[in-house]
């Protein structure tokens, strides 16, 4: 969203004709009824970016998931899958933190090309998802770099919402026999962070110097290898209703980092310093791994 409306970026726009032109084709199909399923996963996520020496120059992704007691965090995950056709598969899914609110999203759109034997076959997976990751105490770098200061005016914990919204296409292999399916696949993911922008007031006890410290992250897309295995494992296969279990594992990887524009006023807001800076890329991994139920109809 920019100042002058709504601005679609051109591979969504696709991606979203893709699934609409899906659907239609999926339901003159009728090669089977419709199946449909329900689903609850509880899942450890994990997130990881390696930690780079910063001097002059803060890197908020050095605070990602700081001074946490645990490197999993656990996600609850909603999910609804439709299925109109052997070819095609449309999936919504929720994921819900300990702060009791869906942040996580995914949505997706797979399909069908073609079969490599009598149980198993490959296609293609389209996709928009989102999650957030959090970034805590980052003005600590301040506290120690800014000494002889009160180096942060703002007394409350400090902890930022980092959200990652990204679009994914994956090539995958599906496998089916009797109960069991089994699907694999590895492809590549575009994302950028959401910008944020933090304060940071300083002043000097028991004397009149003064100091604000703005940042305004930027935009940085990245592309990042993404991995998923997905299994299920129906349990009774009753006309109506059939309950299973499912287990699913995703690992996203790429080099990632948040440019920002710092802005340093000194006494008054005609002291201005700004600069842009672009903290160094570093490896950066999502790890989830996820087990729960699944109800189809």
């Amino acid at each position: 969203m920019n100042r002058h409306g709504l601005n679609i970026p051109p591979a969504l726009l696709l991606i979203l004709l893709w699934i609409a032109n899906g659907a239609s084709q999926a339901s003159a199909q009728s090669a089977r009824r419709e199946q449909m399923e329900i689903y609850l996963h509880y899942a450890c996520r994990e997130t990881y970016r390696s930690i780079q020496h910063q001097g002059d120059n803060i890197d908020f992704l050095n605070y990602l998931d700081y001074k946490t007691d645990t490197g999993c965090t656990g996600v609850v995950h909603v999910g609804f899958s439709l299925s109109p056709s052997e070819k095609w598969v449309f999936s919504a899914d929720l994921g819900m933190m300990s702060d009791m609110r869906f942040s996580q999203m995914n949505i997706s759109a797979s399909r069908i090309i073609g079969k490599t034997g009598s149980n198993a076959a490959w296609g293609l997976s389209a996709g928009i998802s989102a999650y957030p990751v959090y970034l805590n105490e980052f003005n600590e770098y301040h506290l120690l770099r800014d000494t002889g200061l009160i180096a942060d005016l703002n007394v409350n914990y400090r902890q930022q919402i980092l959200y990652d919204p990204g679009l994914e296409l994956i090539p995958f292999l599906n496998y089916k026999k009797n109960k069991l399916s089994l699907k694999a696949g590895t492809g590549l993911r575009i994302s950028t962070f959401l910008p944020f922008n933090q304060l940071i007031m300083q002043k000097k006890e028991g004397g009149n110097f003064r100091r604000e410290i703005r940042y305004e992250t930027l935009f940085k897309p990245a592309l990042s290898s993404v991995s998923a295995l997905h299994a299920t494992l129906m349990l009774t296969d009753k006309p109506g209703l059939s309950v299973g279990l499912q287990a699913s594992a995703q690992v996203l990887f790429g080099m990632r980092t948040i440019p920002y524009k710092r802005s340093i006023l000194t006494w008054t807001a005609d002291n201005r310093v700004t600069d842009e800076i672009k903290p160094g890329s570093k490896p950066f991994t999502v790890t989830e791994v996820s087990a729960g139920i699944v109800f189809r109809f």
